[in-house]
């Protein structure tokens, strides 16, 4: 679902756009990259980097009463159906020459509080990495 502006946005410029996670009104989106860290040496500090992440969500469901009313309270937004194939493409054709730039499609997994607070202790077990850093955005 896409709000009815930017929507026309996208045919009038012919590009897709990424938007950061700040900017949904779920306050769970980016969490784990805003929550303060915790070194090995006991050390706490936060990732700089929280806000330099950006997303789309999408659904795989034709139709949900509880998606329309949770990401459209306003009811002017727009149902938008697409490939993963042509949303790769898209995202793509808007970051033609960008560099240092990279992309994950994946699915959201909403474990329980106790699993996800497991998860957020262990994500960065091995170090930050892309991939860690896109798992965290997953959940």
């Amino acid at each position: 679902m896409v709000p009815r502006n930017r929507f026309f946005e996208l045919f009038d410029e012919k590009k897709n756009a990424l938007v950061g996670p700040t900017m949904w009104e779920d306050p769970f989106e980016n969490f784990i990259l805003r929550s303060p860290v915790r070194t090995a040496a006991g050390e706490t500090g936060e990732f700089a980097f929280y806000e330099d992440v950006y997303g789309q969500y999408w659904t795989l469901k034709k139709r949900s009463d509880a998606m329309w009313r949770i990401y459209s309270p306003k009811t002017d937004t727009v149902r938008v159906r697409t490939t993963v194939g042509r949303l790769i493409d898209s995202l793509c054709a808007a970051n033609k020459g960008a560099t240092n730039d990279s992309g994950v499609i994946g699915k959201v997994d909403y474990p329980s509080d106790f699993k996800l607070k497991k998860f957020a202790r262990t994500v960065f077990k091995d170090g930050l990495t892309a991939e860690a850093v896109a798992k965290s955005l997953l959940r």
